[in-house]
């Protein structure tokens, strides 16, 4: 269904209706693809402004369709301008990705018409119908004559007939005089010198108050008569108003009023496009300009269509509604018949000066439009806001002024607002004094400061974080405070302890069944039986995979992981005597071949030998585990031996302890003999302490039968027959010392005193020592040593505190157990299920004895061997976590079970009681004699990382375990950990069904750990599940590490059992306690169970560091192995959980009773449901970087890390897991190593695309389809740089930018200098300018840079990192702009011109294209370079619309100020450069001197005299600056000259503040005289002051000139001294009536002369007025005056005379002068006839008495006076 509207008067409407048609269905396709609707499209008559405007994204279009003699455009032209419409209907504003879309849209109708498509249905035919051809016309160039200015009126927001309604007033206007003034009618005219403000002494007029320049505001032409024309068609349609409007209606009266609507006329029409956009947005516009006549992409298919003018010309078209399937989505409402009343000229209800002047103060602001302004990432409406006070986000403005947008496009609406004020902002300010120095359009004026608000500088906001990342910090700190809990969960082996000490040293818990055993026997594998028979003496060698077995001189080495009949390997050892002992230590550095690592320490009856052992790791066959491959090396290490040694201890630096006897001896081997040392040596470090460890009081030796070495504190202990423990430290710098601290002696005696209740067996007579083991400090801070007795006592040893010297003493003693059931006696049978066993019936007990064998691990988890005539028993001893940690039921209450799950209400919880030591015991039967016990050392660091809390450990290494050897064989022995025994009741479960076993399990290690253990269960993790292939190199693993213990065919039921548990017993998040405002809520069980169970699998990664060694020898921390056992873990579980998508559900744990799900509920599911996600999105980064890391291993670590900076390689040194997963910085990291990865992989001539692949395979979001484009990117310079000069090279380049520009988001700052380098190196002009700009733009989120750039950079802005960043992609253009700069440099200097004008020629390419910007930050930062370079006059030479800008743009710098006003006289705008320089003049921030401002202002002062008049106006503002400058000048030549002055009356005036004020800031002529002149006395300045400022008060001058006089009255020579100042002020001053008053000062000095007549010369008086430069003429007139006066004290005959005679002689002295030959008087000049009739005068009044002398004189002068 259509609607077409027509209006206008048109030659047919029935051809205006078919061509809207035809455009239509011409766009139907476009806009079905685009999605785009159009309710109306509208025919709008002609006019000369534009061809089409878009209303509320597409509801209303409207188009253009006639020429101004009615006849239709070209279809081209009407497609073209309909493309852009509808381009508006997604982007209401000219943007760039509007002229985008644009584009695609003209290009899409181009190809729909070139493949014959015009429309679905006839449309398409072929058929050429008059109103539907699309024939091309006269085109742009021949319609230039009556084409509209502009393609588009503009996008608009609000409605239609909103906007052509007629504004009516809502109460009576007033009458409204127009005037075309914009600012205040009329200025005052102030008389020159009115900067003089304050009130001066005496009488007097006060000075006029301050004034100033109040010029207007300097505008563009084109605006300006665009605005004139508008304002006097506006004014000429007020007179035709009729009287007063009519009442304001409601605004529902108004839309419902059809004769509200009035017509548009062109001048409205450019009034609002002037209003709506910026200059460059109309060029852009402009019919016929690049932006609208792209020769690519308009529409020339065809001819153009005239339609003939209708004889109907005239007539109104019929209204007419038409529907037709085949039109396109165009809904639109019925055609509004146009009426006679639209010719008219639209009314203007507002007053004309009001909105003129607030038009105008908008247009100040750049603020016509609302679109952004160039630089900023703010709106003009934003900043507009900012400009009232308006905050964003905030309810109201900061200055009463309330800002209301009406419309709300971006772009292209009008901007219209309703204030409550008018203050006028100004864009730029300069604070000087108590003013604001402002400027609009570059011209400065000054405002009083309290005119203006001054809104501080507000941040946007900060950058908001990358939710992916604020995800992973969130899940990491979850993560943490797991990993806190885990070690603070079990107290360390003291504390533990002291809690235990006395009765509760010998605390067990005994089991009997499998399920809960803590210790198993895995496997035994039996002696070859052709050494079976030979055995005399046994040991372990585990660090090589061997047992030794010697008979007489015989060495047989057994490989017991082959374990077959032939698995052994047997040594003839040269020598009569027989092997007594052997034993493996390190090989010292530098002796041996590398390959040698261990040495073979053979001890026989009278001397010890070495041999060498290489024994490393062999290849091997898929699925089996490799051997170790044992060569033997003879070294010539032998020596004699005072007695046989009995026990070998070694160092990791390759030292080797024996004792043999009592005495402890040392072998120190070197390669060979040197001069002061033998190859091979034996020290005995015993010689001189004998006494140290005899026996008290007798005399038999007391022999050493076992060593013990801890390397981290650096330790030797001894254990002595007769149970003493000698104590050595062992330096590591002195290669061949050893000191004996102490020896611990009375050790039975004392532990009895320890352990009153074992008093029996630790009696002396009872006690002997079996085994000592050193515990290094991983394993206790505190306790050093543990020895352990034949009857199973262990005795515990600690540093003796207060003691300097490290003295060691007992501290502790555990007694056995003695509980156990005797395993070789009859015993009833238990239950599998009896954690105890059965308690009504005793079995036989066990007492210890005959321990000879012991081996520790971690502390309390021991294994000791016991003979038992052909067999052997293992007393195994393991801590029982529960009753140490901080476990239990996490206060869980239990709900009542539905049957068919777990029986947990069965179950009633145990009494909780004091945490004491316990540990769990048992006894395992063995076959044969055991004669070696050792811990395993095939078990990794990570199961023992966490000490002896195995919870902790038990999901990321295989358990401890023990390798027992007896004559007969060798016996596996694993510790059974929480979770197998769960596992195994999970088992049982499954055939029993009863679920008590279970609950006891949870209570006792709590919900939350039994959930994890139940989770790992769930998961299949790897160290607890059996492996499927019994093949395998897991299933081989087996028996040295022990990962299950269940068999295959249970694993799906158990698998579902654990599953169940945890959702079972998993809980729901509850809310938090209401009483508790603000607190979170309390999340799951089974949350807190995730959470703890991958902190448990990725515990040995988490704090380490990814990478160890150097940058030349790097690798990983952790060894692949780890890594890829870590990561497989991690994967079933997310497989888990992705398997169990109810697990975070509501509703799956309904057990806890609680009854519905509220809104409280729902908001704890969703918080907890969000963690989860968080956990999920850290799961999956985990699992990702895993396999970079290892993929970094596979590529070769350093290779990789050697193509990187040094920077970048100390930080990947530097960075742990935690940080590599959950960090900005170990993002950054990730994405520079992959560079180096996929870089290092190019130079093995591997494609991007290989390389790309497997690293998204492996590792996706290391490497994002973002970073494979910038890795393609650099293979196309890798082209380019291996291509010849040419189209092929700058083809390469060209891609190579398109893909970096589409990258530029995750490009690092090191990347993009990489490529400006190859670019540069390239010559790539284009691409090292256009590339830094592009990522300056993406980097500066919201541009948020700039906008702190545009606000002045205030400090302690967060904005300045957004900034930084623009900066350092600036800074990438500079590089490179220098580096072509220095390159032609030297290139000159090297004579090499051709080079040097390539050079050139590519530098000013870039800057070229670098100029071309459209950014104003980077125009600024730029131009900061520019001027660094010289003086500057190559900025202001530069032909870049910027450079007025930067200059004027805040912080304003003396230098930009230079060179502003030097810019402004290049231009011809003189005025400008004067206001400028009268700016720079009065600035108080650039530490100017008061000469350079004085300079500063005369040059104002002939700039603005230079300013060509172009208007009344104009004119009236003009002159009154140049006359304020004039008045500052004079007052700055007054305080110039006041300077001096002061330097010579101040005494050290250098440090007075007064005197640095006054010489380096412009002071008004007030400040002069009431700071300096008046205090100091500088009554001449006094003078100059008043004279300047034209203050008369005759009171005050008469008082200054009184002053003057009296100052010199008392020297010797007054008169010639006075004289001489008052003719130089004369001189200065004179015709002045206010500095030098002649009336004033004339009597004075005659009355001066009066007082002195007896020293006074005769005439002094006047004859000093005449050297001053008064007229003789005047002052014979002023003395005249005096002489008839009569006043006081001339009333006095002698006074009278005196003055006569002054006269006389003033007269006399004249006429002689004019009568003298080459006189400087012209005899003419002198006043005959005044003197004739002053002489009669004065002689007529001398007849009745009088002085005959100045008769005589008087008569002398009548008769000369003819001569004249």
């Amino acid at each position: 269904m259509v609607y077409v509207s027509i209006e206008g008067f048109v030659p047919s409407a029935e051809d205006a209706k078919e061509l809207l048609r035809a455009l239509a269905a011409q766009v139907k396709p476009l806009m079905k693809e685009y999605g785009f609707a159009i309710n109306s499209l509208d025919e709008y008559e002609y006019n000369r402004v534009f061809l089409g405007r878009n209303w509320n994204n597409g509801e209303t279009v409207e188009l253009v369709l006639r020429r101004a003699d009615g006849t239709f455009f070209g279809t081209d032209m009407l497609l073209d301008t309909f493309c852009h419409e509808l381009a508006h209907s997604k982007y209401m504003d000219h943007s760039r990705p509007f002229h985008k879309l644009w584009a695609e849209l003209r290009s899409k109708v181009i190809a729909l018409q070139q493949k014959g498509y015009y429309g679905d249905g006839f449309w398409s035919s072929g058929q050429r119908l008059q109103d539907s051809s699309l024939a091309r016309g006269d085109g742009v160039g021949g319609l230039a004559d009556i084409l509209p200015e502009y393609i588009c009126g503009g996008a608009h927001s609000q409605k239609r007939a909103g906007y052509m309604r007629s504004r009516r007033a809502r109460r009576p206007r007033k009458e409204v005089v127009p005037s075309l003034h914009t600012g205040a009618q009329t200025a005052k005219k102030r008389k020159p010198g009115g900067r003089l403000n304050k009130e001066l002494p005496g009488e007097g007029v006060k000075l006029s108050d301050e004034g100033g320049s109040r010029g207007k505001q300097a505008q563009s032409k084109r605006a300006r008569e665009e605005r004139a024309l508008a304002v006097e068609r506006r004014l000429k349609a007020l007179q035709e108003q009729p009287g007063p409007s009519e009442p304001s209606r409601s605004r529902e009266a108004e839309n419902e009023d059809e004769e509200d609507f009035e017509p548009e006329d062109d001048d409205f029409r450019r009034l609002t496009m002037l209003e709506a956009f910026s200059a460059e947005e109309l060029d852009q516009m402009r019919l016929g300009s690049s932006a609208t006549a792209n020769p690519t992409s308009p529409l020339k298919t065809d001819k153009s269509a005239q339609t003939p003018s209708d004889k109907s010309l005239g007539k109104r078209p019929a209204q007419f509604t038409a529907k037709d399937d085949t039109s396109p989505e165009i809904i639109g409402v019925s055609e509004t018949p146009l009426d006679s009343t639209q010719a008219k000229r639209r009314k203007m209800g507002k007053s004309l000066v009001t909105e003129e002047i607030t038009h105008r103060n908008r247009e100040k602001l750049g603020m016509t439009g609302p679109g952004k302004r160039l630089g900023t990432g703010k709106t003009r409406q934003a900043t507009l806001e900012e400009a009232h006070g308006v905050k964003a986000g905030s309810s109201g403005p900061s200055t009463q002024t309330r800002v209301t947008a009406q419309w709300t496009c971006n772009t292209c609406t009008l901007l219209r607002y309703t204030t409550t004020s008018s203050l006028s902002f100004y864009s730029t300010m300069a604070t000087n004094g108590g003013n604001l120095w402002v400027s609009s359009n570059n011209v400065f004026q000054r405002q009083p400061s309290q005119a203006v608000a001054q809104t501080p500088a507000t941040t946007t906001g900060s950058t908001q974080a990358d939710p992916e990342l604020a995800a992973l910090a969130s899940a990491k700190a979850a993560i943490q405070t797991q990993l806190l809990k885990d070690d603070s969960a079990v107290p360390d082996l003291k504390t533990s302890l002291i809690a235990s000490a006395g009765a509760g040293s010998g605390a067990y818990s005994y089991v009997q069944n499998d399920a809960w055993t803590p210790f198993t026997a895995l496997k035994y594998i039996p002696l070859p039986p052709a050494i079976f028979d030979l055995a005399r003496t046994m040991g372990l060698l585990p660090e090589i995979d061997r047992a030794w077995v010697t008979f007489n001189e015989t060495l047989h080495l057994w490989d017991y992981l082959e374990g077959g009949p032939s698995s052994y390997d047997s040594y003839h050892v040269e020598g009569a005597e027989n092997i007594h002992h052997v034993a493996l230590v390190p090989a010292k550095p530098g002796v041996f071949v590398d390959s040698i690592g261990y040495v073979l320490v053979i001890c026989r009856a009278a001397s010890v030998e070495l041999v060498g052992i290489s024994a490393p790791a062999g290849s091997s066959a898929p699925g089996v585990l490799p051997r170790r491959e044992l060569t033997m090396f003879e070294t010539d290490i032998k020596i004699a031996t005072p007695m046989a040694m009995s026990t070998v201890v070694g160092t990791p630096e390759g030292r080797v302890f024996l004792a043999g006897g009592a005495a402890l001896y040392e072998l120190t081997y070197q390669a060979s003999d040197r001069w002061f040392s033998k190859k091979v040596e034996l020290i005995n470090h015993s010689v001189g302490s004998w006494s140290q460890i005899l026996p008290l009081g007798g005399s038999t030796t007391d022999d050493i039968i076992q060593l013990a070495f801890d390397n981290s504190r650096r330790s030797l202990y001894g254990l002595t027959q007769n149970v003493r423990i000698v104590y050595w430290q062992v330096p590591l710098d002195q290669p061949k010392a050893v000191t004996r601290v102490n020896t611990v002696v009375n050790i039975a005696d004392d532990a009895a005193a320890m352990c009153p209740g074992g008093k029996n067996l630790l009696a002396r007579q009872n006690i002997a020592m079996a085994h000592i083991h050193a515990l290094e400090v991983s394993e206790s801070k505190d306790i050093r040593l543990i020895a352990t007795s034949t009857n199973g006592v262990r005795f515990y040893f600690e540093k003796q505190p207060y003691v300097i010297d490290q003295r060691l003493r007992l501290a502790y003693v555990r007694l056995p157990p003695t509980g156990l059931p005797d395993p070789f006696a009859d015993a009833p049978q238990t239950s599998y299920n009896s954690r105890y066993g059965d308690a009504s019936v005793a079995p036989p007990t066990w007492t210890p004895a005959e321990i000879g064998f012991v081996a520790h691990k971690l502390g309390l988890l021991t294994a000791g061997a016991i003979t038992h005539g052909l067999e052997g028993l293992l007393l195994c001893t393991a801590p029982d976590l529960p009753s140490l940690g901080k476990f239990g039921t996490d206060g869980v209450q239990l709900a009542q079970q539905q049957p068919g799950q777990l029986a947990m209400s069965q179950y009633q919880p145990m009494a909780g009681g004091p945490l004491v030591l316990k540990e769990w015991a048992c006894l395992i039967p063995l076959e044969g004699q055991v004669c070696a016990v050792v811990p395993n050392p095939s078990v990794p660091p990570s199961s023992m990382a966490a000490g002896w809390n195995e919870n902790v450990t038990q999901f990321s290494g295989p358990p401890l375990s023990f390798l027992v050897l007896s004559n007969c064989g060798l016996t596996l022995l694993s510790r059974k950990r929480p979770v197998q025994t769960l596992l195994n009741l999970f088992e049982e479960f499954g055939r029993s069904a009863d679920g008590n076993p279970i609950l006891e399990f949870r209570e006792l290690y709590g919900t939350t750990q039994s959930l994890a253990m139940a989770l790992a269960i769930a998961s299949e993790n790897s160290f607890i599940w059996p492996p499927s292939n019994p093949h395998s190199a897991v299933a081989q693993e087996t028996f040295m590490t022990n990962c299950a213990y269940t068999s295959t065919d249970a694993v799906t039921s158990v698998k579902h059992v654990a599953r169940d548990f945890v959702l079972e017993f998993g809980g729901r998040a509850t809310p938090s306690d209401a009483r508790y405002a603000g607190q979170p809520p309390r999340f799951s069980l089974k949350y807190e169970a995730l959470t703890l169970y991958f902190s448990r699998l990725v515990r040995p990664m988490w704090k380490e560091k990814i990478a160890k060694g150097t940058a030349a020898n790097p690798s990983s921390n952790i060894s692949p192995a780890v890594l890829t056992s870590i990561q497989g873990n991690l994967e079933r579980l997310k497989t888990f959980l992705t398997s169990q998508p109810q697990l975070f559900l509501p509703g799956t744990a309904a057990y806890d009773g609680r009854g519905g799900f509220g809104p409280a509920d729902q908001e704890a599911w969703k918080a907890e449901h969000a963690a989860a996600n968080q956990f999920q999105t850290l799961l999956n980064q985990t699992i990702e970087a895993i396999s970079f890391i290892l993929l970094l291993i596979d590529y070769n670590m350093p290779l990789t890390l050697s193509r990187m900076d040094p920077p970048l390689q100390q930080a990947f040194f530097g960075l742990a897991y935690d940080d590599f997963l959950t960090s900005q910085n170990g993002r950054d990291t990730a994405r520079r190593l992959v560079t180096a990865v996929i870089n290092q992989q190019i130079s093995q001539q591997i494609s991007v695309d290989a390389i790309s692949q497997v690293l998204q395979e492996r590792c996706g979001s290391f490497c994002s389809p973002d970073d494979v484009m910038l890795h393609k990117a650099q293979e196309q310079i890798r082209r380019a740089k291996e291509a010849a000069p040419g189209p092929e090279r700058l083809n390469a380049l060209d891609q190579s930018l398109k893909l970096f520009e589409r990258g530029t988001k995750n490009m690092a700052i090191e990347r993009l200098q990489s490529i400006c380098k190859d670019y540069q190196d390239l010559h790539y002009a284009w691409g090292l300018v256009v590339l830094p700009l592009k990522c300056a733009e993406d980097w500066d989120v919201d541009e948020r840079g700039a906008a702190y750039f545009n606000a002045g950079s205030p400090p302690n802005d967060p904005r300045a990192d957004d900034l930084a960043k623009r900066n350092a992609c600036y800074q990438c253009i500079i590089d490179s702009l220098k580096g072509f700069a220095d390159a032609s440099n030297a290139a000159v200097a090297a004579n090499e011109s051709t080079k040097a004008a390539d050079l050139d020629t590519v530098f000013q390419r870039a800057l070229t294209i670098a100029l071309r910007s459209q950014d104003f930050v980077f125009h600024a930062y730029l131009y900061d370079w520019v001027i660094s370079k010289d003086d500057g006059s190559e900025l202001i030479e530069m032909s870049s619309p910027f450079v007025e800008q930067y200059l004027t743009h805040q912080p304003l710098t003396r230098q930009k100020m230079e060179l502003l006003w030097q810019f402004y006289v290049q231009q011809g705008r003189y005025m400008d450069a004067a206001k400028t320089l009268a700016l720079l003049a009065e600035s108080m921030n650039f530490g100017l001197k008061l000469d350079e401002r004085v300079e500063y202002l005369s040059r104002a002062i002939s700039n603005a005299k230079s300013t060509s008049m172009d208007g009344s106006r104009r004119h009236d503002s003009d002159a009154e600056f140049l006359s304020d400058l004039q008045d500052k000048l004079d007052v700055a030549s007054v305080q110039l000259e006041i300077l001096p002055r002061v330097y010579r009356v101040v005494p050290d005036s250098s440090k007075s503040p007064q005197v640095l004020d006054l010489a380096t800031r412009l002071m008004t002529i007030s400040e002069l005289y009431s700071d300096y002149a008046d205090p100091l006395g500088l009554e001449d300045m006094k003078l100059l002051i008043l004279h300047t400022s034209e203050h008369n008060d005759m009171s005050l001058v008469t008082s200054i000139w009184r002053s003057i006089l009296d100052q010199d009255k008392d020297h010797g020579d007054s008169f010639v001294v006075l004289g001489a100042r008052v003719a130089e002020l004369g001189r200065r001053f004179y015709p002045s009536e206010i500095a030098y008053p002649l009336e004033i000062l004339s009597e004075m000095l005659e009355t001066y002369t009066l007082e002195r007549k007896e020293e006074a010369p005769t005439a002094w008086a006047l004859r000093v007025l005449v050297e001053g430069g008064v007229p003789h003429e005047i002052v014979l007139d002023y003395f005249d005056h005096i002489k008839d006066s009569g006043v006081p004290p001339y009333q006095d005959p002698v006074a009278i005379h005196h003055v006569l005679n002054d006269i006389t002689t003033f007269v006399q002295e004249w006429l002689d002068e004019a009568l003298r030959p080459g006189s400087r008087f012209a005899k003419a000049a002198f006043p005959a006839g005044k003197v004739e009739d002053l002489v009669s005068r004065y002689l007529a009044a001398l007849r009745l008495q009088g002085d005959d002398e100045i008769k005589r004189r008087l008569l002398d002068i009548q008769s000369k006076r003819d001569g004249v």
